[in-house]
């Protein structure tokens, strides 16, 4: 029996022999469920923000399963204009617009992301919003973030931004912050130097556009 045993499970930890999958990638209610009274009923399934095929930038895929979306050619544009008024731009979790902005030859800026399949940017450096660092050798003059939505709440942007910072301001120069408008009063809370600069939603590649009509651009007031 112990041979048997044994075998089984070699067989369940074999790529590609076993039919398990990964576990789901839960929204804030059900990694809290466990805290709540004996007999509460679960929380509804989380739904995906898009049933479109992942893009392509670059020869890079999005990956949904960490909320990476890429904004789509207009919007690339669109915000690659607002910071050409700016000197030394910086880009947090927005690598395809870093990619629009090598293409279109500007520079300097910096890219902080999570994604090292960006690293063939010459401005790119490796950043975890879960573990934020400061930057020693980049005084930039503007921020632009399209951060997660569903698993990242804006207090804990807010203290990315001190980190980043160095200082006790959340920022201390123009910020320009993609959300959802569904959740204006918490940007409001947790940013009032910010407004939503257009009735105009922002594009995304493969977005649901139930979803997409949401999400704006905030920024100085």
């Amino acid at each position: 029996m112990r041979f048997f045993s044994a075998l089984i499970i070699i067989a369940l930890l074999l790529p590609g022999r076993t039919s398990m999958q990964l576990p789901q990638r839960l929204n804030r209610k059900h990694r809290r469920h466990h805290l709540q009274p004996a007999g509460t009923p679960p929380p509804p399934p989380t739904c995906a923000a898009t049933v479109l095929a992942p893009s392509v930038l670059a020869g890079i895929t999005e990956d949904h399963a960490y909320e990476q979306f890429f904004f789509d050619a207009p919007t690339r544009a669109s915000l690659l204009s607002l910071l050409s008024t700016y000197q030394r731009p910086l880009l947090l979790c927005t690598p395809s617009l870093a990619v629009a902005a090598d293409e279109a030859g500007i520079w300097p800026y910096k890219l902080l992301d999570c994604d090292d399949r960006f690293s063939f940017l010459r401005a790119f450096q490796y950043f975890d919003l879960n573990h934020p660092s400061g930057l020693e050798d980049y005084e930039y003059d503007a921020v632009l973030c399209d951060p997660p939505f569903a698993n990242f709440e804006l207090s804990r942007l807010r203290f990315v931004l001190k980190v980043l910072s160095r200082s006790d301001e959340a920022c201390s120069v123009p910020l320009y912050l993609c959300y959802n408008g569904r959740r204006e009063e918490a940007v409001r809370k947790e940013f009032p130097q910010l407004q939503r600069l257009s009735d105009s939603p922002l594009g995304y590649e493969s977005v649901k556009s139930s979803t997409q009509k949401h999400i704006f651009l905030y920024g100085p007031k």
